[in-house]
């Protein structure tokens, strides 16, 4: 996504650099105080400052649902909107649709088109291939919760055989080695023992409930339920 939006306003509001992260963020401590970029690199009021680093996270930084202030108007975070579905999802499957049986008026590829060119994405298609659709869905619902059933339907779901595995953890040298610059850093663990990851042919569909199955003996089991 990086390579494909660039700078994209798209691309900032989902997630950072680690550049990004420790010199555009607004930090309580150096809020409006004008402090240099030089200023900045040697202050103690920004980055990671626990030394157990940021469990989960890599060398980029997830931005996309940082709640705003507009968010808190009654006074939690609990009441920012939650998104359900979105039209960009819609232009996205009927594009889908398109490269799948026909796109003689073009109306697929304007579909896609209209998701990039709002996006504001360093990219934009030229003709409807499944794998520009994949790729752009795949940068415009990040975290939204389509990704794994799109995967499914794909066939792609070799990419998460081994989730569960190599666990990042983002941290910065400024604070755990004493380097005299934040200087952000990632290490994997294994925490996980036992079997992880997906098998396909297992793994796709979630198991039937009991109460479904004693009630209608003729429904067949999913795999992941056996």
């Amino acid at each position: 996504m990086l390579a494909n939006d660039g700078d994209s306003y798209r691309r900032k509001s989902t997630f950072l650099t680690a550049d990004e992260f420790l010199y555009e963020m607004e930090w309580n401590g150096t809020k409006d105080k004008g402090l240099t970029r030089a200023q900045l690199e040697t202050s103690d009021q920004i980055g990671i400052k626990d030394k157990t680093g940021l469990y989960g996270v890599g060398e980029y930084f997830a931005n996309k649902f940082v709640a705003w202030k507009e968010d808190n108007t009654k006074g939690s975070w609990g009441f920012k909107n939650l998104t359900i579905f979105r039209y960009a999802e819609v232009l996205l499957m009927y594009a889908e649709a398109c490269v799948q049986t026909d796109d003689a008026d073009g109306l697929g590829l304007q579909c896609l088109q209209d998701v990039q060119n709002r996006a504001g994405s360093d990219y934009v298609s030229t003709q409807l291939t499944l794998e520009d659709v994949k790729k752009e869905k795949s940068f415009e619902m990040w975290l939204e919760g389509v990704r794994f059933p799109d995967m499914v339907r794909w066939g792609d779901t070799d990419g998460v055989k081994d989730n569960g595995k190599n666990i990042p953890t983002a941290y910065d040298a400024f604070f755990t080695k004493g380097e005299p610059k934040h200087r952000i850093y990632v290490e994997y663990s294994n925490p996980n023992s036992g079997t992880t990851g997906f098998i396909k042919g297992k793994h796709e569909y979630f198991a039937f409930p009991f109460d479904a199955i004693s009630v209608n003996p003729n429904l067949k089991q999913n795999p992941s339920g056996e």
